[in-house]
Protein backbone atom coordinates (compact mmCIF):
# COMPACT_ATOMS: atom_id res chain seq x y z
CA UNK A 1 0.00 0.00 0.00
CA UNK A 2 1.53 3.74 -0.95
CA UNK A 3 1.61 6.24 1.57
CA UNK A 4 -0.94 8.33 -0.22
CA UNK A 5 -3.12 5.25 -0.10
CA UNK A 6 -2.60 4.86 3.41
CA UNK A 7 -3.07 8.39 4.56
CA UNK A 8 -6.58 7.97 3.23
CA UNK A 9 -7.12 5.46 4.36
CA UNK A 10 -5.93 6.57 8.08
CA UNK A 11 -8.11 9.76 7.53
CA UNK A 12 -11.26 7.99 7.02
CA UNK A 13 -10.99 5.56 9.76
CA UNK A 14 -10.57 9.20 11.81
CA UNK A 15 -13.58 10.49 10.03
CA UNK A 16 -15.27 7.78 10.97
CA UNK A 17 -14.53 7.48 14.81
CA UNK A 18 -15.17 11.55 15.27
CA UNK A 19 -18.36 11.57 13.61
CA UNK A 20 -19.49 8.76 15.83
CA UNK A 21 -18.38 10.01 18.90
CA UNK A 22 -19.35 11.98 21.81
CA UNK A 23 -17.31 15.44 20.58
CA UNK A 24 -16.97 15.96 16.81
CA UNK A 25 -13.50 17.76 15.36
CA UNK A 26 -13.80 18.50 11.54
CA UNK A 27 -10.33 16.79 10.41
CA UNK A 28 -11.70 15.74 6.91
CA UNK A 29 -8.97 16.13 4.45
CA UNK A 30 -9.46 17.51 0.66
CA UNK A 31 -10.44 15.17 -1.87
CA UNK A 32 -11.37 12.60 0.21
CA UNK A 33 -14.77 11.31 0.95
CA UNK A 34 -15.96 11.67 4.61
CA UNK A 35 -18.60 10.56 5.49
CA UNK A 36 -21.71 13.08 6.98
CA UNK A 37 -23.24 12.70 9.35
CA UNK A 38 -27.07 12.99 9.23
CA UNK A 39 -29.18 14.77 12.19
CA UNK A 40 -32.75 14.76 13.02
CA UNK A 41 -33.80 18.49 14.17
CA UNK A 42 -37.20 18.70 15.07
CA UNK A 43 -38.13 22.72 15.36
CA UNK A 44 -40.51 25.23 15.73
CA UNK A 45 -41.98 26.10 12.44
CA UNK A 46 -40.27 29.28 12.11
CA UNK A 47 -37.18 28.00 11.96
CA UNK A 48 -37.42 25.90 8.79
CA UNK A 49 -36.56 28.42 6.34
CA UNK A 50 -33.24 28.37 8.18
CA UNK A 51 -32.58 25.03 8.07
CA UNK A 52 -33.70 24.55 4.91
CA UNK A 53 -31.84 27.56 3.21
CA UNK A 54 -29.13 25.49 0.46
CA UNK A 55 -26.50 28.40 2.01
CA UNK A 56 -27.18 26.94 5.94
CA UNK A 57 -26.68 23.20 4.68
CA UNK A 58 -23.72 24.19 2.63
CA UNK A 59 -22.32 25.41 5.84
CA UNK A 60 -23.62 23.11 8.17
CA UNK A 61 -21.86 20.23 5.44
CA UNK A 62 -18.63 21.62 5.60
CA UNK A 63 -18.69 20.63 9.26
CA UNK A 64 -19.61 17.30 8.56
CA UNK A 65 -23.58 17.38 9.41
CA UNK A 66 -26.50 16.80 7.21
CA UNK A 67 -29.61 18.27 8.96
CA UNK A 68 -32.52 17.25 7.91
CA UNK A 69 -35.99 19.30 9.83
CA UNK A 70 -39.14 18.62 10.71
CA UNK A 71 -41.03 21.80 11.67
CA UNK A 72 -43.76 21.44 14.09
CA UNK A 73 -45.84 23.92 16.20
CA UNK A 74 -43.44 24.22 19.75
CA UNK A 75 -45.65 23.22 21.87
CA UNK A 76 -46.09 19.73 20.42
CA UNK A 77 -42.63 18.76 20.25
CA UNK A 78 -42.14 17.34 23.72
CA UNK A 79 -43.96 14.22 23.59
CA UNK A 80 -42.43 14.20 19.39
CA UNK A 81 -38.79 13.36 20.17
CA UNK A 82 -38.31 9.67 18.86
CA UNK A 83 -35.46 9.58 16.65
CA UNK A 84 -34.52 13.08 16.48
CA UNK A 85 -31.43 14.60 17.48
CA UNK A 86 -32.12 18.03 18.46
CA UNK A 87 -35.30 19.67 19.77
CA UNK A 88 -35.75 23.34 18.91
CA UNK A 89 -38.57 24.92 20.03
CA UNK A 90 -38.97 28.25 20.05
CA UNK A 91 -38.81 29.92 24.07
CA UNK A 92 -36.82 29.10 26.81
CA UNK A 93 -40.47 27.72 28.36
CA UNK A 94 -41.39 25.49 25.43
CA UNK A 95 -37.58 23.86 26.25
CA UNK A 96 -38.53 23.26 29.78
CA UNK A 97 -41.47 21.67 28.87
CA UNK A 98 -39.74 19.24 26.95
CA UNK A 99 -36.99 18.92 29.73
CA UNK A 100 -39.32 18.64 32.72
CA UNK A 101 -39.84 15.01 32.80
CA UNK A 102 -36.47 13.94 31.02
CA UNK A 103 -33.72 14.67 33.91
CA UNK A 104 -30.18 15.01 32.38
CA UNK A 105 -31.70 17.15 29.23
CA UNK A 106 -30.46 20.55 29.48
CA UNK A 107 -31.47 23.59 27.37
CA UNK A 108 -29.25 26.84 25.30
CA UNK A 109 -30.26 29.94 23.54
CA UNK A 110 -28.05 30.63 20.87
CA UNK A 111 -30.58 33.35 19.75
CA UNK A 112 -34.10 35.38 20.78
CA UNK A 113 -36.90 36.52 18.41
CA UNK A 114 -39.03 39.68 20.27
CA UNK A 115 -42.79 39.31 19.43
CA UNK A 116 -44.28 41.62 17.11
CA UNK A 117 -47.93 42.43 15.12
CA UNK A 118 -47.83 42.61 11.56
CA UNK A 119 -50.15 44.74 10.21
CA UNK A 120 -50.32 47.26 6.90
CA UNK A 121 -49.29 50.64 6.64
CA UNK A 122 -53.17 51.95 6.24
CA UNK A 123 -54.73 49.33 9.36
CA UNK A 124 -51.72 51.28 11.53
CA UNK A 125 -52.64 54.89 10.82
CA UNK A 126 -56.18 53.69 11.17
CA UNK A 127 -55.07 52.24 14.98
CA UNK A 128 -53.06 55.38 16.01
CA UNK A 129 -56.85 56.80 15.25
CA UNK A 130 -57.88 54.54 17.23
CA UNK A 131 -55.17 55.34 20.50
CA UNK A 132 -53.60 51.89 19.74
CA UNK A 133 -50.37 52.47 18.05
CA UNK A 134 -47.85 55.34 17.37
CA UNK A 135 -45.03 55.60 15.00
CA UNK A 136 -41.71 54.50 16.91
CA UNK A 137 -38.70 56.23 17.21
CA UNK A 138 -36.94 55.73 14.95
CA UNK A 139 -38.54 55.91 11.01
CA UNK A 140 -40.85 53.33 9.78
CA UNK A 141 -41.17 51.54 13.34
CA UNK A 142 -44.63 51.62 14.63
CA UNK A 143 -45.53 50.89 18.76
CA UNK A 144 -48.47 48.82 19.82
CA UNK A 145 -50.28 49.56 22.88
CA UNK A 146 -51.11 46.25 24.44
CA UNK A 147 -53.07 47.95 27.49
CA UNK A 148 -55.19 50.89 25.02
CA UNK A 149 -55.43 47.67 22.50
CA UNK A 150 -56.78 45.39 25.43
CA UNK A 151 -59.40 48.09 26.46
CA UNK A 152 -61.04 48.28 23.30
CA UNK A 153 -60.84 44.70 22.72
CA UNK A 154 -63.52 44.94 26.06
CA UNK A 155 -65.14 47.21 24.36
CA UNK A 156 -65.85 45.44 21.48
CA UNK A 157 -64.34 47.37 18.80
CA UNK A 158 -64.68 46.06 14.81
CA UNK A 159 -62.81 47.34 11.90
CA UNK A 160 -65.93 49.33 10.89
CA UNK A 161 -66.02 51.76 13.61
CA UNK A 162 -62.37 53.01 12.85
CA UNK A 163 -62.58 56.09 10.00
CA UNK A 164 -59.13 55.50 8.26
CA UNK A 165 -60.46 51.86 7.64
CA UNK A 166 -63.30 52.81 5.68
CA UNK A 167 -63.03 50.99 2.09
CA UNK A 168 -60.41 48.91 2.88
CA UNK A 169 -60.07 45.56 2.75
CA UNK A 170 -60.85 45.12 6.54
CA UNK A 171 -63.70 47.65 6.49
CA UNK A 172 -66.40 44.86 7.65
CA UNK A 173 -67.57 43.99 11.23
CA UNK A 174 -65.05 41.68 12.09
CA UNK A 175 -63.63 42.51 15.79
CA UNK A 176 -59.96 44.30 15.66
CA UNK A 177 -58.26 41.34 17.24
CA UNK A 178 -55.08 40.42 17.13
CA UNK A 179 -54.61 36.75 14.83
CA UNK A 180 -52.62 33.91 16.63
CA UNK A 181 -51.77 30.51 16.86
CA UNK A 182 -53.59 27.65 19.25
CA UNK A 183 -51.52 28.50 22.55
CA UNK A 184 -52.45 24.33 23.03
CA UNK A 185 -49.72 23.60 20.20
CA UNK A 186 -47.73 27.00 19.85
CA UNK A 187 -45.58 28.95 21.69
CA UNK A 188 -46.31 32.17 19.84
CA UNK A 189 -49.68 31.97 21.22
CA UNK A 190 -48.29 31.13 24.87
CA UNK A 191 -45.96 33.87 24.42
CA UNK A 192 -49.01 36.46 23.60
CA UNK A 193 -50.73 34.95 26.94
CA UNK A 194 -47.39 36.00 28.62
CA UNK A 195 -47.95 39.97 27.25
CA UNK A 196 -52.01 39.98 27.61
CA UNK A 197 -51.53 38.30 31.42
CA UNK A 198 -49.43 40.97 32.40
CA UNK A 199 -51.13 43.99 31.25
CA UNK A 200 -54.69 42.82 32.40
CA UNK A 201 -52.42 41.97 35.38
CA UNK A 202 -51.67 45.93 36.53
CA UNK A 203 -48.23 45.36 35.19
CA UNK A 204 -47.52 42.22 37.30
CA UNK A 205 -46.13 38.70 36.19
CA UNK A 206 -49.19 36.44 36.45
CA UNK A 207 -49.49 34.00 39.39
CA UNK A 208 -50.89 30.72 40.23
CA UNK A 209 -53.47 32.81 42.20
CA UNK A 210 -54.26 34.88 39.11
CA UNK A 211 -55.39 31.95 36.95
CA UNK A 212 -59.00 31.76 37.90
CA UNK A 213 -59.14 35.37 37.13
CA UNK A 214 -57.31 35.77 33.77
CA UNK A 215 -58.04 32.80 31.95
CA UNK A 216 -61.97 33.57 31.29
CA UNK A 217 -60.89 36.94 29.99
CA UNK A 218 -57.95 36.11 28.02
CA UNK A 219 -59.86 32.60 26.22
CA UNK A 220 -63.22 34.60 25.72
CA UNK A 221 -61.70 38.06 24.63
CA UNK A 222 -58.44 37.02 22.86
CA UNK A 223 -58.83 33.64 21.13
CA UNK A 224 -62.52 31.86 21.17
CA UNK A 225 -63.37 35.55 19.53
CA UNK A 226 -60.74 34.67 16.66
CA UNK A 227 -62.58 31.30 15.97
CA UNK A 228 -60.19 29.21 13.71
CA UNK A 229 -56.15 29.55 14.78
CA UNK A 230 -53.23 28.01 13.00
CA UNK A 231 -51.28 24.91 14.88
CA UNK A 232 -47.99 26.51 14.02
CA UNK A 233 -46.80 30.18 14.04
CA UNK A 234 -45.98 29.75 9.90
CA UNK A 235 -50.13 29.63 9.46
CA UNK A 236 -50.96 32.99 10.42
CA UNK A 237 -47.98 34.61 8.74
CA UNK A 238 -48.62 32.56 5.37
CA UNK A 239 -52.27 34.17 5.52
CA UNK A 240 -51.09 37.20 6.21
CA UNK A 241 -48.16 37.09 3.22
CA UNK A 242 -50.69 35.98 0.90
CA UNK A 243 -52.97 38.02 -2.03
CA UNK A 244 -55.69 38.36 0.29
CA UNK A 245 -53.67 38.91 3.28
CA UNK A 246 -54.82 42.47 3.95
CA UNK A 247 -58.26 41.41 4.36
CA UNK A 248 -57.82 37.73 6.50
CA UNK A 249 -55.34 39.01 8.23
CA UNK A 250 -55.05 42.58 8.98
CA UNK A 251 -52.94 41.90 12.50
CA UNK A 252 -51.17 38.85 12.63
CA UNK A 253 -48.84 37.69 16.13
CA UNK A 254 -45.30 36.89 14.76
CA UNK A 255 -41.84 36.37 15.52
CA UNK A 256 -39.94 39.48 14.46
CA UNK A 257 -37.57 36.94 13.04
CA UNK A 258 -40.48 35.59 10.17
CA UNK A 259 -40.72 39.10 9.10
CA UNK A 260 -37.41 39.87 8.87
CA UNK A 261 -36.18 36.99 7.33
CA UNK A 262 -38.56 37.19 4.58
CA UNK A 263 -37.81 40.65 3.65
CA UNK A 264 -33.93 39.87 3.55
CA UNK A 265 -34.00 36.21 2.25
CA UNK A 266 -37.64 35.65 0.10
CA UNK A 267 -37.47 39.43 -1.53
CA UNK A 268 -41.03 40.07 -2.78
CA UNK A 269 -42.78 38.34 0.22
CA UNK A 270 -42.94 41.43 1.73
CA UNK A 271 -44.31 44.17 0.41
CA UNK A 272 -43.97 48.06 0.92
CA UNK A 273 -47.09 48.29 2.43
CA UNK A 274 -46.69 45.80 5.33
CA UNK A 275 -45.22 47.05 8.63
CA UNK A 276 -44.13 45.87 12.45
CA UNK A 277 -45.95 47.21 15.15
CA UNK A 278 -43.66 46.58 18.14
CA UNK A 279 -45.83 46.04 21.62
CA UNK A 280 -45.56 47.44 24.22
CA UNK A 281 -45.05 45.88 26.67
CA UNK A 282 -43.72 42.47 24.73
CA UNK A 283 -41.93 39.21 25.84
CA UNK A 284 -38.92 38.01 24.18
CA UNK A 285 -38.51 34.45 22.89
CA UNK A 286 -35.20 32.75 23.17
CA UNK A 287 -35.03 30.25 20.23
CA UNK A 288 -33.76 26.97 22.85
CA UNK A 289 -32.38 24.17 21.83
CA UNK A 290 -32.65 20.55 23.82
CA UNK A 291 -29.86 18.07 22.35
CA UNK A 292 -30.71 14.29 22.31
CA UNK A 293 -27.60 13.24 21.10
CA UNK A 294 -23.73 13.83 20.48
CA UNK A 295 -24.69 14.76 16.82
CA UNK A 296 -27.26 17.12 18.11
CA UNK A 297 -24.80 18.65 20.82
CA UNK A 298 -22.63 19.27 17.98
CA UNK A 299 -24.78 21.23 15.87
CA UNK A 300 -25.92 23.25 18.95
CA UNK A 301 -22.44 24.49 19.21
CA UNK A 302 -21.90 25.00 16.00
CA UNK A 303 -25.18 27.54 15.89
CA UNK A 304 -24.26 29.29 18.69
CA UNK A 305 -20.43 29.47 17.71
CA UNK A 306 -19.92 30.00 13.85
CA UNK A 307 -19.11 32.80 12.65
CA UNK A 308 -20.79 32.07 9.15
CA UNK A 309 -23.99 30.17 10.75
CA UNK A 310 -24.85 33.12 13.06
CA UNK A 311 -24.57 35.54 10.06
CA UNK A 312 -27.29 33.47 8.13
CA UNK A 313 -29.35 32.96 11.47
CA UNK A 314 -29.44 36.90 11.29
CA UNK A 315 -30.43 36.90 7.32
CA UNK A 316 -33.21 34.78 8.53
CA UNK A 317 -33.99 37.37 10.89
CA UNK A 318 -33.07 35.99 14.09
CA UNK A 319 -31.13 38.22 17.12
CA UNK A 320 -27.86 36.22 18.43
CA UNK A 321 -25.89 36.50 21.74
CA UNK A 322 -23.61 38.84 19.77
CA UNK A 323 -25.56 42.12 18.96
CA UNK A 324 -23.04 43.46 16.44
CA UNK A 325 -23.57 40.47 13.53
CA UNK A 326 -27.18 41.79 14.33
CA UNK A 327 -27.08 45.50 13.74
CA UNK A 328 -24.30 45.06 10.95
CA UNK A 329 -26.54 42.85 8.39
CA UNK A 330 -29.98 45.06 9.04
CA UNK A 331 -27.32 48.37 7.96
CA UNK A 332 -26.31 46.19 4.75
CA UNK A 333 -30.15 44.85 3.95
CA UNK A 334 -31.83 48.90 5.35
CA UNK A 335 -33.95 47.05 7.73
CA UNK A 336 -34.69 49.54 10.61
CA UNK A 337 -35.51 48.24 14.37
CA UNK A 338 -36.71 50.28 17.38
CA UNK A 339 -33.42 51.36 19.40
CA UNK A 340 -35.31 49.72 22.16
CA UNK A 341 -38.41 47.68 24.08
CA UNK A 342 -40.63 47.63 26.46
CA UNK A 343 -39.81 43.93 27.17
CA UNK A 344 -41.27 41.84 30.40
CA UNK A 345 -40.58 38.69 31.56
CA UNK A 346 -43.21 35.55 30.90
CA UNK A 347 -44.80 34.14 33.74
CA UNK A 348 -42.69 31.05 35.30
CA UNK A 349 -43.43 27.17 33.35
CA UNK A 350 -46.20 26.00 36.06
CA UNK A 351 -47.93 29.21 36.16
CA UNK A 352 -48.00 29.72 32.12
CA UNK A 353 -49.06 26.09 31.59
CA UNK A 354 -51.62 26.81 34.23
CA UNK A 355 -53.20 29.67 32.24
CA UNK A 356 -53.24 27.64 29.07
CA UNK A 357 -55.04 24.86 30.35
CA UNK A 358 -57.81 27.03 31.74
CA UNK A 359 -58.34 28.83 29.04
CA UNK A 360 -58.70 25.71 26.82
Amino acid sequence: MSIRTTAIALTAVLCAALLGGAGYVRLCVANTNCAQAQVRVIAGSEKTPFFTDPRVRDALADHGLDVQVTGKGSRDLHDQLEGYDLAFPSSALAAERIIADRPGLRRESPFFSPMVVATYTDFAEALRQAGIARPGDRPGTWVFDVAAYLEQVQAGLRWQDIPGVRGQPASNGNLVLVATTNPRSSNSAAMYIAITSNVWNGGRIAQPEDIPRLAPLIGEKLFAAQGTTGLTSEEPFDVYTAPLGKSRAPMVLLYEAQFIGARITDPGRITDDMVLMYPTPTVVADHSYVPLSPEGEELGRLLGDDPELIRLAVEHGFRPLKTETFTEVLREQDVTVPSQLDVVQAPAYDTLEGLIDAIQ
